[in-house]
Formats: structure tokens, sequence, C-alpha cells
């Protein structure tokens, strides 16, 4: 997701949360602040409990989707390269991955035994592993 709809989406989140904790605090605000005639129906009917249990439900619904959702996930830098093999000796290569690369693309002669170089596998690495290994080399 891009960070312009990440922020409209946090936005959209925040404010349905509020909405629904404003709601809650009403809710509850009702049921400590009742009027006499709110206490005489309560004894029928049992309605100030039922607003009490809406309040904290509204409160739980507007606070795990802002806990939840508001966290950022980092997002981890790639490279993709590719493994250049030979089919006739143990040559391996790992070179950076380039536009029109796929899987079994044969690129030519070995250098070592003149068989048929091939691309033998395209994957992407964290950043910092393919900082790890060329600090190895």
């Amino acid at each position: 997701m891009s960070q312009r709809r990440r922020r409209i989406f946090n936005a959209v989140l925040f404010a349905f949360s509020g909405a629904l904790a404003a709601f809650g605090v009403y809710l509850i605000y009702l049921h400590l602040n009742a009027s006499f005639y709110d206490l005489l129906l309560d004894l029928v009917s049992g309605i100030r409990n039922q607003r009490l249990f809406y309040a904290i439900l509204l409160l739980i619904f507007a606070i795990y989707p802002a806990l939840a959702f508001s966290r950022s996930k980092p997002v981890k830098e790639r490279k993709t390269v590719a493994v250049v093999s030979c089919y006739g000796c143990d040559y391996r290569e790992v070179r950076d991955f380039q536009k029109g690369d796929y899987v079994f693309k044969k690129l030519g002669g070995c250098s070592a035994c003149d068989s048929e170089q091939y691309i033998s596998a395209i994957y992407s690495i964290p950043i910092s592993r393919v900082e790890e290994k060329e600090e190895a080399l």
C-alpha cells in the first residue's frame, strides 16, 4: 500500500474510531447521570445496563482498530539477483538481476570449459544480507 493511501486509511480509521469512542463516552455519561425517569424506567426494562454494555463494547471497538492498524510495518529493502550456472562444469556466479532475465535463459559460452551458461535461479534477498556477503568477499 502506498504511503498516501496508508495515511488516508489511517485518517479514516482514526475518525471512525474517534466517533465510536465519543458515542461510547456519551452512553457512559447517560449511565452515570441518569434522570429520575431513567431510574424508574430501569427498574422495569434494564435499559441503563444495556447502555453500559453497549458503551463498553463501543469503546473496545474504537480502541482495537486504532491499535492494530496504526503501527506501520517496516518495509525491508530487497535486491534481486540472478544465479548464472554452467552446464559443463561447477561454475556458478551470483550477479545483479537485469531486465529481460528469466530462468533457463542461455547466456553464451563458459570461460572455463566453453559449455553453455544459463540462469539457474532468480530470487531477492534483503539488502543487509547483500552487504554481509560483500563484506565476506
